[in-house]
């Protein structure tokens, strides 16, 4: 049988001087009377959870409560976790940001609404916003300039709304935005309406100048719906309106119109009847050719 080498003092401090985890030793009179090489580099924060030292490292702290020579210490450990909040913060944009805008995207939105929704006394409106000839700016100009005025678009808009509100770009060449709080049907026909005439106002891209115009259709909570798929089917409704008579415009969801594809009066629809054919509708538009304008 192989023989055990002795391992010592010195040996053992070595090893622990060497971990990547930071270890720190307090006295019941709060000094510290230890601390390894990654304890002095994560800055011997104090507390529990995950916090930012002056280096910019992400240090995750967890305390132990020991007793030496019948004295109460803590032991404070830390954990570099920089790399592991880096590769959280990349997933956590994927999942719920559009890469060429750099907006939030329809996943966000509706995570967003749904738990604004569960507040009690929350208005909001949503304005489904649609670009007008999008598919003729790329047949003319190419895709490199259809995504540069995506960007411009997306710029310009948010440069118009409020910090309370939220800008989307929910594919294509749609956005959609949450204006909340509402204070009245005015107060969101004056912001959409300056939405508009920036998009009105041409957009200087690689040395041409692109003219463009967005149809907006928008919906109301809870007067339109009280889930994110009847608003969203309601605001894309009403700018399917706009579509239909004058591009360039935005008009609000009128609850006695027929909506198509529900084929029957959304108002006299039972509210279960009206949630289950909203989200009918919002599945079967995934399946529509392009618009083309």
């Amino acid at each position: 049988m192989a023989s055990v080498p002795k391992f010592g003092t010195r040996q053992l401090l070595e090893v622990v001087e060497a971990l990547p985890v930071g270890i720190q030793i307090v006295d019941d009179s709060g000094v510290s009377i230890y601390a390894n090489k990654a304890g002095v580099v994560h800055g011997g924060l104090s507390g529990k959870g995950r916090k930012s030292n002056a280096s910019g490292l992400v240090i995750r702290y967890e305390r132990v409560k020991i007793h030496l020579n019948d004295r109460p210490h803590e032991v404070c450990l830390s954990y570099n976790v920089t790399e592991q909040c880096q590769r959280e913060d990349e997933l956590y944009k994927h999942a719920y940001f559009d890469v060429l805008t750099g907006l939030p995207n329809r996943a966000f939105l509706e995570q967003t609404t749904i738990e604004m929704i569960q507040e009690p006394g929350v208005t909001f409106a949503l304005a489904f916003i649609d670009l007008d000839g999008f598919k003729q700016v790329n047949d003319v100009y190419g895709h490199t300039v259809g995504d540069a005025l995506l960007v411009h678009v997306a710029e310009r808009l948010s440069a118009e709304v409020r910090k309370s509100d939220i800008l989307a770009r929910i594919g294509g060449d749609e956005f959609m935005l949450c204006l909340s709080p509402v204070a009245s049907k005015e107060n969101v026909s004056a912001i959409v309406d300056r939405c508009l005439r920036k998009i009105k106002q041409p957009f200087e891209i690689a040395g041409q100048k692109i003219f463009a115009s967005a149809s907006i259709g928008v919906s109301f909570y809870p007067g339109d719906g009280d889930t994110f798929a009847m608003l969203c089917a309601a605001a894309d409704h009403a700018m399917y309106g706009v579509k239909a008579d004058t591009k360039g415009r935005f008009q609000f969801y009128d609850c006695g119109d027929r909506h198509p594809g529900l084929r029957v009066s959304i108002a006299d629809l039972r509210p279960d009847e009206f949630r289950r054919r909203a989200a009918d509708l919002t599945s079967a538009t995934k399946h529509l050719p392009a618009k083309t304008g």
